[in-house]
């Protein structure tokens, strides 16, 4: 069967038929489809290609500043726990938990959830605070 000359819309395509099979419309529409497809899947692949590459670059920079802030730590900071610092300091918890809450002492820096005092931060405390 072949179909008459004119205009012939599928699937969102414009057709100029010249005495055209209906199988070579089909044919044609598949071929439209696939290329559609695979220029997708080409878009889709850069972009997650693209994203990797950002993800990779972030955790190489977060490894060298830990690294950094490590190296940091081990040269010549000594660092002291809440237990450490009582028994330094022969304080009981509660007033360096208290002492800590009214502003007296600041811890340098966490460890998970565990508060760490330098010497420097010490020094401040037992200079500025007074009975």
């Amino acid at each position: 069967m072949v179909i008459p000359m004119g205009f012939l819309f599928v699937g969102g395509i414009t057709f100029f038929l010249s005495k055209i099979s209906p199988e070579a419309i089909v044919r044609k529409s598949r071929i439209l489809r696939h290329q559609k497809k695979r220029k997708m899947d080409e878009l889709i692949n850069n972009i997650a290609k693209t994203i990797a590459d950002q993800i990779v670059n972030r955790v190489l920079e977060r490894v060298e500043q830990s690294s950094q802030s490590i190296n940091v730590n081990n040269i010549g900071m000594k660092l002291y726990t809440t237990k450490q610092l009582c028994e330094m300091l022969h304080i009981s918890k509660a007033k360096l938990y208290r002492h800590r809450e009214q502003g007296y002492l600041r811890p340098t820096k966490y460890v998970g959830r565990t508060p760490l005092y330098d010497q420097a931060a010490i020094d401040a405390y037992l200079n500025n605070f007074s009975y």
